[in-house]
């Protein structure tokens, strides 16, 4: 019985000691592929939008993107100059769990809870594995 659990021991350490060379393996081929990925552009060329071409028998597609955000309090000062219809910007209203008042309810008032339970959905999440190496692991 001894032998069964060192034996499943090392297969955990091997599993552990793979996972953080697996782990550095995806850090260095993103370093390259960001490194490959400048080659390109300054090859291809970017701008807003799509340019593809064709080079040594590979379609490319770089695709120039721009990200805009609103200042809300800039906005604010401004809109009523402007007629809705021409708003450049959509307001919205974006509800959010409140993850501590949710635990908060659950624990002090499960009556309210349960009323508002009906306005969530909830589903598991993908869970997480860190791994970082201690010193003394890798001794035994």
């Amino acid at each position: 019985m001894e032998a069964k659990k060192e034996e499943s021991k090392m297969l955990v350490k091997e599993a552990l000691n793979r996972f953080l060379e697996l782990e550095q393996i995806k850090k260095d081929a993103a370093k390259e592929q960001d490194l490959i990925k400048s080659v390109v552009l300054e090859a291809v060329g970017v701008k807003q939008g799509t340019i593809t071409v064709t080079i040594n028998g590979f379609r490319v597609s770089t695709i120039g993107k721009l990200n805009r955000t609103v200042d809300a309090s800039v906005w604010d000062e401004i809109k009523e100059e402007i007629p809705q219809e021409l708003w450049p910007v959509k307001e919205t209203l974006k509800l959010e769990p409140n993850v501590k008042m949710i635990h908060a309810l659950q624990s002090a008032n499960p009556l309210v809870w349960k009323k508002c339970a009906a306005a969530f959905t909830t589903k598991p999440g993908k869970p997480a594995v860190k791994v970082s190496r201690l010193k003394a692991a890798n001794d035994g």
